[in-house]
């Protein structure tokens, strides 16, 4: 996936709740390639 901003988790840490659904799993999905560490709920 190709994020239309130059956003860069690297070294961050990003909770998603709701990770479940189909929006909320595909923005931890986004956060991850961005270089996320993450925590879903």
């Amino acid at each position: 996936m190709k994020l239309p901003l130059g956003v860069d988790f690297s070294g961050k840490v990003v909770v998603v709740t709701g990770a479940g659904g189909v929006l909320c799993s595909e923005m931890a999905k986004a956060a991850a390639e961005a270089g996320a560490a993450g925590r879903l709920w």
